[in-house]
């Protein structure tokens, strides 16, 4: 949990239903491809009762622009907030671009520099954000 009802996660953690509907996880953002869920983790079971679920198609590559999705994905994370829900945010490992997402939402949201996101993230998570051209795209951001 980075802030309150926000979580980070990876394919592991988003695979682990029980876990996730112990924490109470109502909303899913899956900042994973559509065509990389070969773990079978989408859909979600009935059983988690989700509220709301978002997939964004972003490429952990370099030169990949992660700021195209920011304002869909913190207006996604707000209304769960707004709406009393925990949201799993995730990719593939939870290092860079659901990382990159929560860091971004910490900044803009919750009006933190990129040094405390980051730091308060990475608490958290372990080594995040090792896609250097998503730490770029956030400092331009901190300015």
């Amino acid at each position: 949990e980075i802030v309150t009802g926000v979580y980070l996660g990876g394919y592991e953690e988003a695979d682990s239903f029980g876990l996730l509907a112990d924490i109470g996880i109502t909303h899913v953002l899956n900042c994973a491809p559509v065509n990389s869920h070969a773990s079978g983790v989408v859909p979600f079971p009935g059983e988690l009762r989700l509220r709301g679920y978002l997939e964004i198609a972003a490429e952990d590559i370099e030169g990949y622009d992660i700021t195209q999705h920011f304002t869909t994905a913190f207006e996604f994370i707000a209304n769960a907030m707004d709406d009393g829900g925990k949201v799993l945010v995730y990719c593939a490992k939870g290092r860079n671009r659901s990382a990159a997402v929560c860091v971004g939402y910490l900044m803009n949201c919750w009006k933190v520099t990129l040094a405390t996101a980051v730091k308060q993230v990475s608490a958290v998570r372990g080594r995040i954000l090792t896609n250097t051209s998503f730490v770029k795209q956030l400092y331009e951001l901190d300015k």
